[in-house]
């Protein structure tokens, strides 16, 4: 509130100043660095000429802490802005062909001149599963320029929505894409059944997912997931040539 000389009064102004993120500004701004490396030098001066008197050593000391605090905030990253980008994967239905027969593979008739539908045998089933991915933003800072990989290995899976990495992630607004997973081969009634019943295929386990993001002052994040709903916040920025993006 301001005074009726139109200014803020001293405690509002030291409040101010005192605040962590206000403190924190203080201590990186360039000018205050300037003044604590000005306070580094004339203390050095001073105390020579004063043959090393408490007090200029005590300059020295402060401008010195100002001087290493400055230079930790400016070059040691500061990641209390980072966003924390999580994968969700859920299944949504599914679809299994009838078994279809394959020349000289699947079972005959015992005098062999007719092929059989029996269970055990070993036909060509089409199985489709469906599925949502869920990114969701799981904390208070927004996330940009969201873009999103799979890892390169041949997975028969095909992304059937659309992301505009221009849309920032926020914590009430999860990004949800359509997967679809579909193989046509050989296989028993056991294996084609499975794969639409079980959570996860077993040959879908091992697809990776990355997702990489900024934060507000636009410090790149990753993180990978599995299939298995695991969630990994990469501290080191990974090797996209093993990824394409999506």
């Amino acid at each position: 509130m301001l005074n009726g000389t139109g200014k803020l009064p001293l405690a509002a102004i030291l409040r101010e100043t005192t605040e962590p993120k206000h403190m924190k500004k203080f201590l990186e701004n360039i000018n205050t660095f300037l003044v604590e490396l000005l306070g580094l030098t004339g203390g050095f001066i001073w105390a020579k000429n004063t043959d090393w008197d408490w007090e200029p050593l005590i300059l020295i000391a402060v401008s010195f802490i100002g001087v290493v605090t400055f230079i930790l905030l400016r070059f040691v990253p500061d990641h209390e802005d980072r966003p924390m980008v999580e994968l969700e994967l859920t299944g949504d239905g599914g679809f299994r062909s009838p078994p279809d027969l394959i020349r000289d593979v699947s079972p005959k008739t015992e005098d062999g001149t007719a092929y059989v539908i029996e269970i055990g045998g070993t036909y060509l089933f089409n199985v489709k599963r469906n599925f949502d991915l869920l990114i969701r933003n799981n904390s208070k800072n927004n996330a940009y320029c969201v873009l999103l990989y799979k890892s390169n290995t041949s997975y028969q899976v095909r992304f059937e929505s659309k992301y505009s990495s221009l849309e920032p992630l926020t914590i009430d607004k999860p990004l949800k894409l359509k997967i679809v997973y579909e193989v046509h081969r050989p296989m028993t009634h056991d294996e084609a059944e499975n794969i639409l019943q079980s959570s996860v295929p077993d040959d879908f386990k091992n697809f990776i997912l990355l997702v990489e993001y900024k934060s507000e002052r636009r410090r790149k994040y990753y993180t990978s997931f599995s299939p298995r709903n695991t969630n990994e916040h990469l501290k080191k920025n990974p090797n996209l040539e093993h990824y394409e993006q999506i």
